[in-house]
């Protein structure tokens, strides 16, 4: 049976409110003629059922595609929502940095004790979890369109701790980094490769590879597992 959590409205940041532009009011949802807010879905298959689809149609103008590459393809929307089922974290994360201006939204995440681990991918504003209900989502979509965040009670406390760390041990071994090599344990923290880390950065392999040394020296870690966990304790 999965673990039941309270989801939590979070008021965003001020770097979030100002790259969010809000271009409809939901008060004017009533109005006949109002424009429905364009969300896409990336999805195999319709959550919820299609008594929850047409709950969605009702509010949102829905197009559902079925991959996360056709995305790049369509004219972007002002919400999206991911089905973790059929998407990755660095999928994820690359969606994010190339389409800042759509608001992003996670669900069907699956097991609850590891909800920490998508707390790396920068630019995700909203997060359900498996076999959540319809009138959940629904509330946290409607908080998303106004700008805020929409995450489960325990996400919030794991947001807490890294505040708290950030002001500790863990703020002055990256404080030794440079902005390149913090650019790099970020990256590295979503698991990629050297080889990858290279060809996203326009870097050589070698001088990728001397930085993620010095990024270990610095941090006194000795693999990418120790330095991916500094990493995301400091939310970075």
């Amino acid at each position: 049976m999965a673990n039941k959590w309270k989801p939590q409205i979070i008021h965003c940041s001020i770097k979030l409110k100002q790259a969010i532009k809000i271009k409809r009011q939901v008060s004017n949802m009533g109005d006949p003629n109002y424009n429905k807010i364009e969300l896409t879905v990336i999805s195999s298959e319709w959550m919820n059922g299609e008594r929850f689809r047409k709950n969605l149609e009702s509010l949102y103008d829905v197009e559902l595609i079925t991959a996360i590459q056709q995305y790049r393809l369509v004219s972007p929307t002002r919400l999206v929502m991911i089905d973790m089922a059929i998407a990755d974290v660095c999928e994820i994360s690359d969606l994010s940095s190339s389409h800042p201006e759509s608001i992003i939204a996670i669900y069907n995440v699956e097991d609850i004790s590891q909800l920490s681990k998508f707390l790396c991918i920068q630019g995700v504003n909203g997060m359900f979890q498996q076999d959540e209900s319809a009138d959940i989502i629904k509330k946290g979509m409607l908080a998303l369109n106004q700008g805020e965040l929409f995450f489960p009670r325990v996400i919030t406390d794991i947001l807490m701790d890294r505040v708290k760390l950030e002001s500790g041990h863990t703020a002055i071994e990256l404080s030794s980094l440079s902005k390149k090599e913090r650019e790099i344990l970020k990256t590295l923290s979503l698991g990629k490769t050297n080889n990858d880390i290279a060809e996203e950065m326009n870097l050589s392999f070698h001088t990728v590879k001397t930085h993620v040394y010095n990024i270990y020296k610095k941090l006194n870690v000795n693999n990418r597992s120790e330095a991916t966990k500094i990493a995301q304790s400091a939310f970075i």
